[in-house]
């Protein structure tokens, strides 16, 4: 039994032997000469393609760079929005980035000139705390459940949240050293 189980192995490893490379194979052609002139062949057909190789992997690097700049723009999956400011982030009416610590949602109207006038200096406000805050705008007329939701009775109104949660209020066309003051207590 033992002597048959040997000769079974050795028969098996012949046969492996035998077996044409699958290197060989997917060239397409039955293998000729020996290993080095084999190996050139292999060689030459990878040099062939490295310039296409090439131009993928600099397609492949500006997806990448497209994906992450999107990804970035975006808001994180599991953000926690108080207020909804999906149609807002579609109509451009939000500045900052997605991971700011605090977001202030300006209620406001498009007749107001006052909410103007406080959009501008919410505008220079998250130029100049780089990436600390986000502003979204909320049009009343559309979204007459936040006024209701959130007692607004006068535009402009300015909410602060921080962690999903209202963490304060300014109402009318405020001085900018107010809203800073509400900024750095919420930050």
């Amino acid at each position: 039994m033992k002597t048959l189980s040997t000769v079974f192995l050795a028969c098996s490893l012949l046969a492996a032997c035998q077996n044409d490379s699958k290197l060989d194979s997917s060239t397409g052609t039955k293998p000729s000469g020996d290993l080095e002139s084999r190996v050139k062949k292999l060689e030459a057909d990878a040099a062939k393609h490295a310039e296409a190789l090439e131009f993928l992997d600099k397609v492949y690097a500006q997806q990448k760079q497209q994906a992450d700049s999107q990804e970035r723009e975006e808001p994180a999956p599991d953000a926690i929005f108080a207020v909804d400011i999906t149609p807002d982030l579609k109509a451009g009416q939000v500045e900052g980035p997605a991971n700011a610590p605090v977001t202030i949602v300006e209620a406001f109207d498009f007749a107001c000139p006052y909410c103007r006038q406080v959009s501008d200096t919410l505008e220079s406000l998250v130029k100049s705390y780089d990436g600390k805050v986000r502003v979204g705008k909320c049009d009343i007329d559309s979204n007459s459940e936040v006024a209701s939701q959130y007692d607004i009775r006068s535009i402009p109104t300015l909410l602060v949240f921080k962690d999903g949660k209202v963490a304060g209020q300014v109402v009318g066309a405020v001085p900018r050293a107010k809203i800073e003051d509400m900024i750095k207590k919420t930050l």
